[in-house]
């Protein structure tokens, strides 16, 4: 009706078909969806290889440290008045480094709590590790995590190592300790004391 016709071709990739119509003299129409979709397949292969052969590995070396620094400084503040805000502070990198697959022995109970919320992908609630105020949702985000946004998807899918990265970088990039009240900010700041110690 319209003077041209769309049938399945077969091809596993967009430029198979462009290869194999101008070898056969055959006219092409090219589109820019399938040259955008060509560069995000091999944006895609970089973003994985990148993850998996080298940021993997650094993401664990730091979680195992962070972890032992995080429990040395609950050790050390244990009795304070910032002993509880100490514990929230190790729980934070004891559940992103369980959630990476890492073998850090026993873990304190926010940690178990937040594992547990984070892999049934639970939905909006009160962190038991960030949640210094109780989550109000929808009225307010305050104190809330979207345990959701936890699921593994798309290419973080493909293997078991990165669906470990997708986890422990959910875990790290999700959790906000908020200013409301300040309650957050003892938490947060001995979570960072963590890293500038490091």
């Amino acid at each position: 009706t319209n003077g041209f016709a769309v049938m399945p071709a077969g091809f596993r990739f967009f430029h198979d078909g462009y290869t194999l119509s101008a070898y056969e003299y055959v006219p092409m129409f090219v589109t820019t969806d399938s040259l955008y979709h060509s560069w995000h397949l091999a944006f895609d292969k970089v973003l994985r290889d990148t993850a998996q052969q080298r940021l993997l590995p650094i993401l664990e070396r730091f979680l195992t440290g962070a972890v032992d620094a995080a429990r040395a400084q609950e050790r050390d503040l244990a009795g304070t008045a910032l002993a509880d805000d100490a514990h929230r502070a190790t729980a934070y990198y004891e559940a992103a480094a369980v959630l990476l697959g890492l073998d850090v022995g026993e873990v304190n109970d926010l940690t178990t709590a937040e594992v547990e919320l984070a892999r049934a992908a639970a939905g909006i609630q009160t962190s038991p590790v960030s949640g210094v105020v109780e989550c109000e949702w929808p009225e307010s985000f305050v104190g809330c995590v979207d345990f959701r946004l936890m699921r593994p998807r798309g290419h973080y899918t493909r293997t078991p190592e990165l669906t470990r990265f997708f986890l422990g970088m959910s875990m790290l990039g999700q959790e906000g300790f908020p200013l409301d009240k300040g309650l957050g900010v003892a938490p947060g700041l001995l979570m960072a004391r963590v890293l500038v110690d490091d």
